[in-house]
C-alpha cells in the first residue's frame, strides 16, 4: 500500500457510508465517531501520489456521495474532507466544531459491544494512569452535573444485593487519610440528619451502639488485676 490514500467504508447492501484520507492502517482502525465495517473485504482502497492528491480525491468521493448531516447523500462524513495533514492536532476551535456537529448524532445508536471486545477494553485500559492535565479537564467537566431520579435509582439497583470481598490493607489506609480531616457542609450534614430521622435501626447498628455506650461507662475506672 502506498503512503497516502483514499479509502471507502461499505453498508452490507455494497453503498458507502464514510470517505476518507489515510496513511498507514487508518483505513482499518475505528475511528471515534464512526465503526469501521466488520470485514476488510467492505473496505475499499485507492492510492494516490502524494499527500496532495489524497485529498483532492477525499474531496471528490465526499461530494459525489454526499453527506447525511447536510442531506445531499449517504456518508457520515461532518466535513467536505481534504483538511489538516498527516499528524495534525485539532486546535481547540476545530474541536468544538467537530464537537458541536456531532451533537445528535445517531449513526452507532444500538450498536452492541462483545463481551470479548468489553474484557480487552477493560485490561487495556488497566493500571493507565490520568496525566494532571486529564483529571483537571474531567474534575471541570462534571462540576454542576447532578444526576436524575431516573439515573440515580439505577444505580441503586445495581448496587443492591452486591457484597464486595475484604478491603486490602493499603487500600484502607488510602481511603482513611483522605477522609482525616474532612469535613461536610451544614447542608450536607443537614440532609443526612433529615434522611435519618425516624428511620429505624437494624440489629447490628444497635448493638453497635449498646456496646459503644458500656465502654464509656467503663472509661476511666481502675482495670482488675
Amino acid at each position: 500500500m502506498g503512503q497516502f490514500y483514499t479509502y471507502l467504508w461499505l453498508r452490507e447492501n455494497g453503498t458507502p457510508y464514510y470517505a476518507g484520507k489515510g496513511s498507514d492502517d487508518r483505513a482499518y482502525r475505528w475511528h471515534a465517531r464512526v465503526h469501521m465495517p466488520p470485514v476488510k473485504e467492505r473496505i475499499l482502497v485507492q492510492e494516490h501520489a502524494s499527500e496532495e492528491e489524497a485529498f483532492v480525491a477525499e474531496k471528490f468521493l465526499i461530494d459525489f456521495y454526499g453527506r447525511k448531516d447536510l442531506g445531499t447523500g449517504c456518508l457520515a462524513n461532518m466535513t467536505d474532507g481534504g483538511e489538516g495533514f498527516s499528524g495534525a492536532r485539532h486546535t481547540e476551535d476545530s474541536k468544538k466544531r467537530i464537537g458541536k456537529a456531532s451533537l445528535g448524532n445517531k449513526y452507532s445508536l444500538g450498536v452492541k459491544i462483545s463481551e470479548e471486545t468489553r474484557r480487552k477494553i477493560s485490561e487495556a485500559s488497566k493500571g493507565r494512569p490520568c496525566s494532571e492535565e486529564t483529571k483537571l479537564k474531567i474534575s471541570k467537566a462534571n462540576l454542576g452535573n447532578t444526576l436524575s431520579p431516573e439515573h440515580k435509582a439505577k444505580l441503586r439497583e445495581t448496587h443492591l444485593g452486591v457484597k464486595r470481598g475484604p478491603m486490602p490493607a493499603d487500600v484502607k489506609s488510602k481511603i482513611s487519610k483522605k477522609l482525616m480531616g474532612h469535613t461536610f457542609y451544614k447542608e450536607s450534614i443537614e440532609k443526612m440528619k433529615q434522611t435519618r430521622t425516624g428511620k429505624p435501626w437494624s440489629a447490628t447498628r444497635r448493638q453497635r451502639y449498646e456496646l459503644r455506650q458500656i465502654s464509656k461507662q467503663h472509661e476511666g475506672l481502675p482495670h482488675s488485676c
